[in-house]
């Protein structure tokens, strides 16, 4: 059944809809199966600590530059759940002009969203986006699934920045910088890819006190025109996966290549 709250942006059947304005999301939300949510341009969404909502249909974002899709906590200091897709194999997200922050992760029904934004069975395309200051074991996971990753900033992960298991795809033109200091790196990376086959293009990794790139569980990555600089690992790879770099540049990192 829909929550009665979320009658009132029902614009169609299996749609509902947030248009331009403040949203206080107060208590745990979770969409029906086959029912879209679409967050139009403007939309500010602030959520209350521990609260999550979990979408069992498609994710549609639609910020632009002037006017973004702000998903933000009601208190800095207590972070929210999870903006969670559990989706059906293609299951289509799109995403575009986000500023998000404040999350960390929940169990929701035996499932385990162990991130900020997580995608579960879907077709995921995210591009020109600002991702910053999540406390959970990922900013974005996405898990059995199809992936877009274009024109992101990443900032202050409490942990890893991106968690790839069982996915397809690219990752392009992304920044991961600006780490929250003050955590161990024994399990921090900045992108973390398991039994995965992605390409890795134009990305820059910098100033990461931990493994900026870790390849694992039998995956396949090209990584081409990517720069590494400052970091205590620029590319762990690991488990029979499969690593090919080409015209990348490697500065000051404490250690570049850690095979096994």
């Amino acid at each position: 059944p829909l929550d009665p709250w979320l009658a009132t942006f029902s614009s169609q059947p299996d749609t509902l809809r947030f248009v331009r304005g403040k949203y206080d999301i107060d208590h745990d939300l979770v969409i029906p199966y086959g029912v879209a949510l679409v967050l139009e341009r403007g939309t500010r969404w602030n959520i209350a600590p521990g609260v999550s909502v979990v979408v069992n249909g498609e994710l549609h974002i639609r910020g632009t530059d002037l006017n973004p899709v702000f998903i933000r906590p009601q208190d800095e200091t207590r972070p929210y759940g999870s903006i969670a897709v559990n989706g059906a194999g293609g299951t289509r997200c799109r995403i575009r002009g986000l500023r998000m922050s404040g999350g960390s992760g929940v169990w929701d029904d035996g499932v385990g969203y162990r991130g900020m934004l997580v995608f579960h069975n879907a077709d995921v395309r995210m591009e020109h986006c600002q991702i910053g200051a999540s406390f959970g074991e990922s900013m974005v996971s996405i898990k059995r699934g199809m992936v877009l990753l274009s024109d992101i900033r990443f900032t202050a992960a409490a942990h890893a920045f991106i968690d790839l298991a069982e996915a397809r795809g690219s990752v392009e033109q992304c920044t991961f910088a600006e780490p929250t200091a003050g955590v161990s790196g024994a399990d921090r990376g900045g992108l973390v890819l398991r039994a995965s086959d992605v390409l890795v293009s134009g990305c820059t990794f910098n100033g990461l006190p931990f493994t900026a790139m870790w390849i694992g569980r039998g995956s396949e990555t090209l990584v081409t025109g990517s720069t590494f600089t400052g970091n205590d690992n620029a590319v762990r790879a690991a488990d029979g996966s499969t690593l090919d770099m080409d015209r990348c540049s490697f500065i000051g990192n404490k250690t570049v290549f850690t095979l096994r």
